[in-house]
Parts: structure tokens; sequence; C-alpha cells
């Protein structure tokens, strides 16, 4: 597969809607745990963690040229 900026945008928008095919039977699942507060916390902390903006935060990954930034690299892309 190439590397290219393109490839990896398709790459991301593949991620969340298979993200987005996860989260409805979630939400029955949180639905019909509602009386067991343990799983419903873990449910909604999975819920929430997807809904902060995980998978858009794949794109962040990549830098401008589509390499992938190294572990270094701060959020501008300027090593420290």
């Amino acid at each position: 597969m190439a590397r290219t900026p393109e490839a990896l945008t398709q790459a991301v928008m593949a991620l969340e809607q298979e993200a987005s095919a996860l989260i409805a039977p979630l939400i029955t699942l949180f639905l019909r745990t509602m009386r067991r507060p343990v799983f419903n916390f873990v449910i909604a902390s999975f819920l929430v963690f997807l809904g902060r903006g995980f998978l858009p935060s794949l794109e962040g990954l990549v830098g401008q040229h589509g390499e992938r930034r190294r572990a270094g690299d701060c959020a501008g892309g300027v090593r420290l």
C-alpha cells in the first residue's frame, strides 16, 4: 500500500466506518447493562474515548509528507 496522503486519508476513513459500526452495539449493550454499574462504566468510558476524537487523532500520526512521526517529535513536528 502506498504511503501517500490520499491513501492514509482513506485508511483513516475506513477506521472511522469500522468504529461507527461498533458504537451502535455498544450503546445497545450499555442500555441492557444499566443495572450493572461496572459494565456500565467500562462501556461508557469506551464510548467517551471514541467520542472525544480518538479516530480523527490518527491523522496526527502522519507527518506533512505522509511520513510517520517518530516518538521524539512533538505535535508541531519539531524534534526536541
